[in-house]
């Protein structure tokens, strides 16, 4: 399946993968009439509790708002698009991968790693992720102190703040170029602010088209129509330029 035909089908990727997920069942249950049990929903309006009777630290009610939302939200995007075929591809040959991801990237990832380790030789899908312990900030002290090369025109230059924290003028991280998942969390410009002004044409499609559809927004055929989702959740995405035309980096200062 396509990214468009995924969002068609399950729903846009916004905040995170596991917010995505909740809101995802959530919606379901609701639409199904099973909401007043559902652990998703509850968890949404913040009703969850833990075995001590005590509000659940899983509790994410700041985006319950996405249960109105009138787009569908959905993480199945990773799933059909990466892990499906990789999983294919383990199966059809016996090995098993050796991955880059990190512990601080995700709770579920923490967990994760503080149940296996390392070698998670003992998973029901067994893999090893030798960096789990390490950080971002590890990674990009490890780059600069030792002058590895990297994608200099995607990240910028790598600097050290006032505080000693290790930051880049450009893109923060990357990953799939249609993905929000945590574009909220980021500081002008962003991900699509700078799409806007390296890739024009794929940024117009991203951005713009869309159309509804028995009540919900979905793409159309010109474009994903992510515009409108950025809006509902508060991310600007329009171009930002600096008196040269080009897009403002992160001030090093």
């Amino acid at each position: 399946m396509t990214f468009r035909q995924v969002i068609e089908k399950y729903g846009y990727p916004v905040i995170s993968k596991e917010v995505a997920r909740r809101v995802q069942y959530a919606k379901k249950a609701v639409a199904e009439g099973r909401e007043k049990n559902h652990g998703d929903y509850q968890k949404l309006c913040g009703l969850a509790v833990d075995k001590n009777g005590q509000k659940s630290q899983f509790n994410c009610e700041k985006w319950k708002f996405l249960l109105e939302a009138p787009f569908n939200c959905s993480s199945e995007c990773c799933t059909i698009m990466k892990k499906n075929p990789m999983k294919q591809y383990e199966k059809e040959t016996g090995r098993v991968p050796v991955v880059a991801t990190m512990a601080c990237e995700s709770r579920l990832r923490k967990e994760q790693w503080l149940i296996h380790g390392c070698n998670a030789f003992d998973a029901k899908r067994p893999r090893s992720q030798p960096m789990s312990f390490w950080t971002e900030q590890d990674v990009l002290e490890y780059i600069y102190t030792r002058k590895i090369p990297y994608a200099q025109e995607v990240y910028g230059d790598i600097f050290i703040d006032e505080n000693g924290k290790y930051h880049t003028t450009k893109a923060q991280r990357t990953g799939c170029v249609f993905c929000m998942f945590g574009c909220h969390l980021e500081k002008s410009p962003n991900r699509f602010q700078q799409l806007a002004v390296s890739h024009p044409k794929l940024y117009n499609y991203c951005i713009g088209g869309g159309c509804e559809v028995d009540g919900v927004w979905l793409p159309d055929n010109k474009g994903l129509g992510l515009g409108k989702v950025l809006d509902y959740i508060g991310v600007k995405y329009e171009k930002e330029d600096n008196e040269n035309g080009k897009i403002l980096e992160l001030d090093k200062k």
